[in-house]
């Protein structure tokens, strides 16, 4: 509430460093986040956010504050250049498990005054991030020539149902 008490479309939100793929347990990320809003005009804009993850461990860097391992938020507001604010830093995927993991951010878009006034834009957004898929697979051994094999194989992560795909087959 210290930046109004509802939210703005004015302010968009950009997360990009997530892996379309999936994540890889254990693997460090490196996200960039843009809070952007062009109907806030004057010389004190400045800019915020305050982002949490269900599971994985945030690094803090400059003009950031770690409140634990899973929330990550602005120590200084940013000043605005041509109506945006960005932050990089690094997202470390859980060392274990496949579960989802959410994110919560919020950023917001003030005009400096240090009130909570209608001119202050704020916005949420709430992606999602499932486990990269792996397949594992074995088969039978073959006996001789014109003998058959079974393959078998199984899949971890990501979104079930599984499609499994032999070659170009079906």
């Amino acid at each position: 509430t210290c930046h109004g008490t509802t939210s703005s479309s004015a302010t968009t939100i950009t997360l990009s460093g997530l892996p379309a793929s999936g994540y890889v347990n254990g693997t460090v990320y490196a996200l960039t986040l843009t809070a952007t809003n062009t109907t806030i005009t004057g010389s004190n804009l400045r800019d915020g956010f305050d982002m949490t993850a269900s599971a994985g461990s945030f690094t803090a860097v400059t003009g950031t504050t770690l409140t634990s391992a899973t929330e990550i938020h602005h120590n200084t507001p940013k000043s605005v250049t041509s109506g945006s604010a960005s932050w990089t830093f690094n997202w470390t995927a859980p060392a274990t498990g496949t579960a989802t993991i959410t994110f919560h951010v919020a950023c917001n878009a003030t005009n400096g005054d240090g009130s909570a006034s209608s001119l202050d834009k704020w916005n949420t957004i709430s992606p999602t991030l499932t486990h990269a898929v792996s397949v594992t697979a074995t088969s039978t051994t073959i006996a001789c020539n014109g003998g058959t094999s079974t393959i078998t194989a199984t899949a971890a992560g990501g979104t079930s149902p599984y499609q499994y795909k032999l070659n170009t087959g079906a």
